[in-house]
């Protein structure tokens, strides 16, 4: 992960995309970021919401989610494996807000190509593709 130019402290504003699978646990995978221990992490509920928008307005949905969650001061997007293409199509929507982006092992969305063959962890996200109960 990068660091930030700037030191993290309490009052610094995060908003954690998590991958697709994933879920918030997935910090526990980067104890030294300290995003962790940060008073000013949220983890974005994308989930939960926005069903049936075109990308674009899901996207906005989002930005507009985070806009409120965090009305003001600057904000450092992080995002995890699928997160990270989030987190990507969220930044210009937030203006000038944006004071950090950072990317963990970034990866698109499949639909984009045949990737599953040839990627590391093909069999998980076959899984979630396709067996959706089972991978559950």
């Amino acid at each position: 992960m990068r660091r930030s130019t700037h030191s993290m402290d309490e009052g610094e504003r995060i908003v954690y995309f998590h991958g697709t699978p994933g879920s918030p646990d997935e910090l526990l995978l980067f104890p030294a970021s300290g995003l962790t221990g940060c008073n000013g992490l949220w983890v974005l509920p994308r989930h939960d919401h926005h069903n049936g928008l075109s990308s674009d307005q899901y996207f906005d949905a989002l930005a507009s989610e985070i806009a409120a969650h965090f009305p003001n001061g600057p904000i450092r997007l992080v995002g995890f494996s699928l997160g990270a293409f989030i987190a990507m199509n969220v930044v210009s929507r937030l203006d000038n807000r944006i004071i950090s982006l950072d990317l963990i092992s970034p990866a698109g969305p499949l639909e984009l190509g045949d990737f599953l063959g040839q990627m590391a962890g093909g069999p998980v996200f076959r899984m979630a593709r396709y067996s959706r109960l089972l991978f559950s």
